[in-house]
């Protein structure tokens, strides 16, 4: 009995012994490491950078197995984040990045930086994003590479872009990929509650651009108890190195937020969630309804079984409309069943085999 209970405080004092030593080392440098593949920027308009990803010296090394030469896929991929958050979510920190594994595939990685608007993009409607961003940084990779069509990816309130955009410019989409991504927003959560009690028209006039305060505090209302509970378990888990430093790499992600263009801000208020032109059928870009049925391009749709974010049921349901649709439900919340160790070892490879099963079936675009 004494031996067990000497034991316990042993363990006891150098959990604390760690707790104080992390506190120290956080309190010193609080910001985690982040976003650290390797990446050059090659197209630029406005804020909004394309980085394309390369593939470093020791990957081999580092590999416990095997991997297939750098840029070995013929097909690109192109990665569009939300533009509410920062983009290196998808490139968290290494072993959670999925940015660092499609390049350990050997598949040549683009991302889309938003940038942070100023008070001269308030003007920038979500036309702008489709048509001048994507469909531009599409065509600087097509012309980069030579490839006639890409691997799509839309995370989030990217993927709310990249299915018009496919529909819009179908010649130029190999697959079409969707993480988290909600569709219809009947099932939109509390959020979608909020949000149709929103005077959108009223609050973009007051503030240009939707400020990214309000935005965080909006997310942080989902759970009102989730900081209390975030601080209570961060401190239970302080003493462990490891889960320290990917709680610290999340968190950094979380609280560096950006502000949203208003005129964009506006149309994905009030077409998106009030009047769900996407499920619909009803949103407008640059003259033209957008039909997801429209869509015959290979389509997978990832939805996350604990999200409160974008629920399953919002995101589940392009299959309705898109019936060829191979939809995944995986465990975990909005970010965690993306980014994630388990992720790593179950879905990410899922995606993978998704791009090679459909590689072969390709046809010429239109000119670059």
């Amino acid at each position: 009995m004494l031996e067990k209970i000497s034991k316990t405080l042993s363990e006891e004092v150098m959990r604390f012994y760690k707790r104080t030593k992390n506190m120290s080392r956080l309190l010193a440098d609080p910001v985690g490491k982040v976003g650290l593949t390797p990446a050059d920027v090659v197209f630029q308009r406005n804020k909004m950078t394309l980085l394309r990803y390369e593939p470093w010296e020791g990957m081999q090394e580092e590999s416990e197995t095997p991997l297939p030469a750098p840029r070995s896929h013929p097909i690109p991929v192109l990665l569009v984040p939300s533009v509410i958050n920062r983009h290196y979510i998808l490139d968290l920190q290494p072993g959670k990045s999925f940015v660092e594994y499609l390049v350990k595939q050997g598949f040549d990685v683009y991302m889309m930086n938003w940038g942070t608007p100023g008070g001269e993009d308030r003007y920038q409607t979500f036309d702008d994003y489709i048509e001048l961003l994507i469909h531009a940084s599409v065509r600087r990779i097509q012309k980069l590479t030579g490839a006639p069509k890409i691997h799509l990816v839309g995370h989030c309130l990217g993927g709310i872009m990249t299915l018009p955009y496919a529909v819009l410019h179908p010649e130029r989409i190999q697959t079409l990929f969707n993480l988290t991504t909600p569709v219809d927003l009947r099932h939109g959560g509390i959020l979608k509650i909020w949000t149709d009690s929103l005077e959108v028209d009223s609050f973009v006039d007051a503030f240009g651009n939707a400020p990214w305060p309000i935005l965080q505090a909006s997310f942080h209302m989902l759970k009102p108890m989730g900081l209390v509970q975030k601080t209570a378990w961060f401190y239970e888990q302080l003493w462990n190195d490891e889960v320290i430093d990917n709680f610290m790499a999340l968190e950094t992600w979380v609280n560096d937020n950006v502000s949203i263009s208003g005129e964009f801000y506006r149309t994905y208020i009030k077409e998106i969630y009030q009047k769900n032109a996407l499920y619909n059928g009803t949103l407008v870009i640059n003259g033209e309804k957008i039909d997801l049925r429209k869509l015959k391009m290979p389509v997978m749709n990832v939805a996350a079984a604990g999200d409160h974010i974008a629920t399953p049921p919002s995101v589940l349901a392009l299959q309705d409309l898109v019936p060829h649709t191979h939809n995944v439900t995986f465990k975990g919340g909005h970010i965690g069943a993306v980014v994630s160790r388990r992720a790593s070892k179950k879905l990410w490879p899922e995606i993978t085999a998704f791009f090679e099963q459909h590689a072969s079936e390709n046809a010429p675009a239109n000119g670059v």
